[in-house]
């Protein structure tokens, strides 16, 4: 099975690098083993870059171990056009 987690609206602080994380809340960023521990299990993680855009973040914020990609409401379509089931969590 292949796994794709596609960030994006209120959850898109979760993919910053650490850096910018902390600059914004004050704490380090606790996703930052997750989204590793995912990336070494295969999961292929990505962002929204309009949901990006839409926070003020810049792309170099992102994590590097996460994708940007254009729209997620465009990748949940495309995603679902290669036979990938879609799960809302």
């Amino acid at each position: 099975m292949k796994f794709v987690a596609v960030i994006h609206g209120p959850a898109t602080a979760i993919v910053l690098n650490d850096e910018t994380y902390t600059r914004r809340f004050e704490v380090a960023n606790p996703n930052i083993q997750l989204i590793g521990k995912l990336r070494q299990a295969g999961v292929k993680i990505e962002v929204c870059g309009q949901a990006l855009s839409d926070n003020g973040y810049p792309d170099d914020a992102v994590n590097p171990d996460v994708t940007i990609t254009l729209s997620a409401l465009s990748d949940l379509a495309i995603y679902g056009n290669r036979g990938y089931a879609f799960e809302r969590l």
